[in-house]
């Protein structure tokens, strides 16, 4: 029975957390297999990891991590703030075997917890966010979930983040904290390539910062929050029309999936 749960494990891991209650129905599997099942699912996507400092933090939100044997950790730290960065990350994940850290419901308009650092505070400089108590109990489960997911093989961590500005709806803004001229250099290089392989250029292209002025520059994490520890780091910025169009989305990760494979294997990190 076991062995017949794990494809359907496998096929439901990072699913939206609403999905959860409904993932035995899709599963052709009797009564007593979708007790086990879900007992399964829920304890391998929403167990906090051994250790984690979260206390109060769950209140907020979920964070799901799933470790992997690689020095890469991928993260969607705003899962449904920014409408489905956190299933393009859980794609990405299971397709390159990287570290994933994946956190939904701590950004809303009654509580807008920035969860990769202490504060709260949307569209915000970093002077003008707040710093709350209940900002630093997310962060510090964040934060002790993201160490453990980081190895002494540490290579790259990445953060996928959506934004709707408009002048910014052409390109995936990428801040590079950490990185070389040259890394910066194959970043652009590779995810150009592959998005014109996967059919989104010339309507999408890469803005890499340190080559080109980009708006997103992420200097809160930078200042008071895990990018301060985490380096060298790729916090991406997509458009949301490629996030909500299903058929670019896909392409979208089949791109992310390329290039990031691509870095991986040429050794850029």
């Amino acid at each position: 029975m076991i062995a017949s749960l794990e494809g359907a494990l496998a096929r439901l891991m990072f699913q939206p957390a609403h999905d959860l209650v409904f993932a035995a129905n899709f599963v052709k599997i009797n009564a007593m297999q979708q007790r086990v099942f879900l007992f399964l699912l829920l304890g391998l996507l929403w167990a906090w990891p051994a250790g984690a400092d979260c206390g109060l933090a769950v209140q907020y939100g979920q964070i799901e991590a799933r470790k992997a044997a690689s020095g890469y950790i991928l993260a969607a730290p705003h899962g449904l703030f920014d409408k489905y960065t956190d299933q393009i990350a859980g794609a990405l994940c299971q397709q390159l075997g990287w570290n994933c850290l994946i956190a939904r419901g701590q950004r809303r308009a009654r509580h807008p917890i920035n969860v990769n650092r202490p504060t709260e505070g949307v569209h915000l400089s970093s002077d003008q966010e707040q710093h709350t108590q209940r900002a630093r109990q997310v962060y510090a489960c964040y934060r002790e979930t993201l160490h453990q997911l980081k190895t002494s093989h540490f290579r790259l961590y990445v953060e996928l983040h959506g934004n709707a500005r408009s002048e910014s709806q052409h390109q995936i803004e990428i801040a590079t904290p950490g990185l070389s001229l040259l890394q910066k250099q194959q970043v652009a290089e590779i995810f150009s390539r592959a998005l014109q392989q996967q059919g989104l250029s010339p309507r999408l292209r890469v803005a890499v910062q340190g080559l080109e002025k980009i708006y997103f520059t992420h200097g809160s994490a930078r200042k008071f929050g895990v990018f301060a520890e985490m380096r060298p780091v790729l916090a991406l910025e997509i458009p949301r029309w490629v996030r909500q169009e299903p058929a670019a989305r896909k392409s979208l990760i089949a791109a992310l999936a390329q290039g990031f494979h691509e870095m991986e294997q040429a050794g850029v990190f």
